[in-house]
């Protein structure tokens, strides 16, 4: 199979899970904006140089109900579909625009949302724009005007499930030759005894002096998690396998205070890594990444020796939460 077969394998996978994980996804409140800048971060590093892509996030409050998974496949299939249809054109351009907006009860009915305030997330490109006839048909299930070998068909139909769940609206508008524009409504504010799905990065307090092990053989995320736990006050080393990685834990048993693993490597499992760790009699907490579904159920984690699991790509507010966590009191590896 080849490299660029096994990525459009390995995106189908994870598009299919996010439909599979909606019911399971735990609730609670989170920032939109730092999630649209963290993903933008994450995108702006894999846009082609033709395509312009700029942002406008008017200010506001923007705290909605949510998790932090679905927002981030909303607006990566969003932005990620703007791009695929201007990059082979000069002068490319998409838009993300959020903007606050209060519903009154006309509008809101005719929107079939409830009435109130809503975030607006606005992604505009000047693509070739859709004809009338796929307009009806681009939230259906693996229905796709791409090529083939360059797209699922689940993207749009994943964002219209997750806004669904999210109590929120998706409206396209789009004409050939003028380019699309896809608007989605989002309800603003915090449910009553929601938790806090993640900290708010741009919280100087939010910051953690952990010594992290990053044990993965994927070089391009491997490096977006690096730069998250920097910004996150971490100092990282890296192994590409588990053989480098238990290597760096004997040389130096007493130099970590964390290990985060991948699942899947050429040598070996997180699960054996995490085996090695407990052989060495090092009781370091370790975090399992993996962007396919666990291969044990998500309630045996604690039992089978680890702190959590980061489903892949890993999103810098959940990594923050984790590291929260370890950094309690409470915990036995705070310092």
């Amino acid at each position: 199979m080849t490299v660029s077969a096994s990525l459009r394998a390995r995106d189908l996978i994870a598009q299919l899970l996010a439909f599979s994980r909606q019911s399971e996804m735990p609730l609670g409140t989170i920032d939109f904006v730092p999630m649209i800048k963290e993903t933008l971060h994450f995108l702006r590093a894999v846009t082609p140089a033709n395509v312009k892509m700029t942002t406008v996030l008017h200010e506001g409050d923007f705290t909605l109900v949510g998790h932090p998974s679905q927002i981030h496949q909303i607006l990566m299939n969003l932005c990620t579909n703007a791009i695929h249809a201007v990059h082979k054109r000069d002068g490319g351009k998409v838009e993300i625009t959020l903007e606050e907006t209060v519903l009154p009860d006309w509008e809101a009915q005719s929107l079939t949302l409830s009435p109130g305030r809503h975030a607006l997330l606005m992604v505009r490109d000047n693509g070739e724009g859709i004809s009338a006839r796929h307009l009806e048909r681009i939230f259906d299930p693996f229905f796709t005007t791409k090529a083939v070998g360059e797209g699922t068909g689940l993207g749009l139909s994943v964002v219209h499930g997750h806004v669904s769940a999210l109590k929120g609206r998706i409206l396209v508008e789009s004409r050939v030759g003028s380019g699309s524009t896809f608007r989605v409504y989002l309800p603003l504010g915090k449910a009553d005894g929601a938790r806090e799905n993640a900290p708010h990065l741009e919280d100087e307090s939010v910051t953690f002096g952990l010594r992290v092990l990053l044990v993965d053989d994927e070089p391009q995320l491997k490096r977006v998690l690096m730069e998250h736990l920097a910004a996150l006050g971490c100092q990282t080393e890296s192994a590409s396998n588990v053989t480098e990685g238990v290597a760096l834990l004997t040389a130096n048993p007493d130099g970590f205070d964390l290990v985060i693993t991948d699942q899947t490597m050429p040598d070996a499992t997180g699960e054996q890594l995490l085996g090695a760790l407990r052989h060495l009699e090092l009781n370091l907490p370790v975090v399992l990444t993996s962007g396919y579904k666990l291969p044990f159920p998500a309630k045996e984690l604690r039992a089978r020796g680890f702190f959590a699991f980061l489903p892949k790509p890993v999103l810098a507010l959940e990594l923050a939460q984790i590291l929260r966590r370890l950094s309690l009191p409470s915990h036995p590896s705070s310092r």
